[in-house]
């Protein structure tokens, strides 16, 4: 399994990687901004889900940030190969 310290991913798993990361850096940038629109007007309207959408939102921000370290970092490793 790749995702274990220790053990390398092929270059098959790299290149999908690459090939595919732009797509879900996207799709998690779409969901923090959608959770943050739908708290933001949950908790201006006094509702408890923002409480929830905004605690989501702590949830997705570091998955974001994650993605888009570790892309940058497959295209430098990439760039070095």
């Amino acid at each position: 399994m790749f995702w274990h310290r220790g053990s390398g991913a092929t270059s098959k798993i790299v290149a999908a990687a690459l090939q595919y990361g732009h797509y879900a850096t996207i799709a998690i940038a779409v969901i923090v901004v959608e959770l943050a629109l739908v708290s933001a007007v949950a908790l201006v309207n006094g509702r408890h889900f923002g409480w929830l959408a905004a605690g989501a939102e702590v949830l997705v921000l570091p998955a974001l940030c994650l993605s888009v370290l570790r892309l940058r970092t497959l295209k430098v490793d990439s760039r070095n190969l």
